[in-house]
């Protein structure tokens, strides 16, 4: 089960990769992770947002993932495709989520969202998926 940001458990996932816009950092002295992650991301269907970049620190050792926590249904799916990572909301960061890669990061997994019940998916309290944010 996929654990939310608030550690409870949920069986599906609502907001499908397409609808997340992601930002990869390298943050591990392995050069060119965070392009392959980016790429992973990619095939697995997350919207990604400019080339893989480096992190200002080069020794993150788990990988980061950082978000707005307005997007929690978002920061679900992108968690479950990179299981382990360790989640860190940040205020006001907007629609746009940042993986940061560390030394033990170890790939990407598929993920599976629920099939829609008709209407909008809702990301938070006011109905926004990740990528829908006009002002971020």
């Amino acid at each position: 089960k996929v654990r939310r940001p608030g550690g409870k458990a949920a069986s599906s996932l609502t907001i499908p990769p397409n609808q997340i816009s992601v930002q990869v950092y390298n943050g591990s002295a392995k050069v060119g992770e965070g392009t392959r992650a980016s790429q992973e991301l990619s095939g697995r269907g997350f919207a990604i947002v400019g080339p893989a970049r480096n992190w200002r620190n080069r020794s993150v050792d788990r990988t980061i993932v950082r978000y707005d926590a307005r997007y929690s249904e978002s920061i679900r799916t992108l968690a479950a495709a990179v299981p382990g990572a360790r989640l860190v909301a940040v205020p006001d960061l907007g629609h746009v989520l940042q993986v940061i890669i560390g030394s033990q990061y170890d790939g990407t997994h598929a993920v599976e969202v629920a099939a829609s019940t008709g209407g909008n998916a809702a990301d938070s309290a006011d109905g926004r998926a990740a990528d829908a944010d006009p002002c971020s």
